[in-house]
């Protein structure tokens, strides 16, 4: 189970990357709303603490470059998206700062 719990935020964020594609292509029923962008914050947020820094790391700029894009595509949030992002990072920092007193994280 902690491989599958590993590899959440990667199969989730592909789940996204596909319903844009189809979206894009012509396929109007598969356009990803906010409820999208919550799961994959809340996968990223499960990344295993004893998972490797890089898949941290990505699990980290995911969550960054999902809300940019959200911006980007002026999506409206929902009370879920701004907690759940928050705390992806913060679980993903806070393993990183134990590590580390001098790292800084900034959003």
């Amino acid at each position: 189970e902690k491989c599958q719990v590993d590899h959440k935020a990667e199969k989730a964020l592909g789940i996204l990357q596909r319903m844009q594609e189809r979206y894009d292509s012509g396929e109007c029923a598969a356009k990803p709303n906010i409820r999208t962008y919550n799961a994959v914050f809340q996968a990223c947020a499960a990344t295993p603490s004893q998972s490797e820094q890089d898949k941290k790391h990505h699990a980290i700029m995911v969550v960054l470059d999902l809300l940019r894009d959200m911006k980007e595509r002026n999506m409206d949030v929902d009370k879920y998206t701004y907690p759940a992002a928050m705390k992806a990072c913060a679980n993903l920092y806070n393993h990183n700062k134990k590590n580390n007193s001098n790292n800084q994280f900034y959003v």
